[in-house]
């Protein structure tokens, strides 16, 4: 496994990993913003492109939040397997805003709950969501999807988060090809597409 530790990460060549994984953690235990926006510890789209890997692996026990903001499919090809995020520091959550991100396959893990704000799809492998890891009573402990989002996988998705269970809002479709598994209670007062 090839491990990156630092304040903030420019990536100016390929790295490739071969058959191991590559973890990004932050030096500085702050929060971490994968994509579009430039703040802090910053991966851009086009630098996700220079990882050439089997699984990725972002965020651990140390990080802060973990911003995601509008990943594509073809920068994430070279990632053969998973792009895991992971916030599991007590109280901190995992946010997929601005733009559409797009992945081969999909984990998010955090203590105190996942916010999905855009489209999210997994291409070739499956997405999997776990808004409260710790199962210990947080702010929000919740999966929480904005009106009018689509979540969609080729395989299976599951989506768990014990605490806060999980809230969707109008016109949320969840479209997984090989299986659909709500680990948590799902609630929604307005219009919902499980596929």
């Amino acid at each position: 496994e090839i491990i990156f530790t630092s304040a903030d990460i420019e990536l100016n060549s390929d790295v490739n990993s071969g058959s191991s994984n590559i973890r990004l953690l932050s030096s500085s235990g702050s929060d971490m913003y994968i994509g579009a926006n430039p703040s802090g510890y910053n991966l851009s789209d086009a630098e996700m492109f220079k990882l050439l890997t089997t699984n990725l692996y972002i965020g651990d026990d140390s990080v802060g939040d973990i911003y995601v903001d509008g990943i594509t499919g073809a920068n994430n090809s070279n990632v053969l397997g998973l792009t895991t995020f992971t916030a599991s520091k007590d109280k901190k959550k995992i946010s997929f805003i601005g733009t559409d991100s797009t992945f081969g396959g999909l984990a998010a893990n955090s203590d105190d709950g996942i916010l999905v704000d855009v489209n999210l799809n997994a291409l070739s492998l499956g997405m999997t969501m776990n808004g409260d890891l710790d199962q210990d009573d947080d702010t929000d402990d919740s999966i929480t999807i904005s009106s009018n989002k689509t979540l969609s996988s080729l395989k299976n998705i599951t989506l768990r988060s014990s605490g806060g269970g999980i809230e969707a809002g109008d016109d949320v479709s969840i479209l997984a090809n090989d299986g659909l598994t709500l680990a948590s209670s799902l609630n929604s007062s307005k219009t919902l597409t499980l596929n």
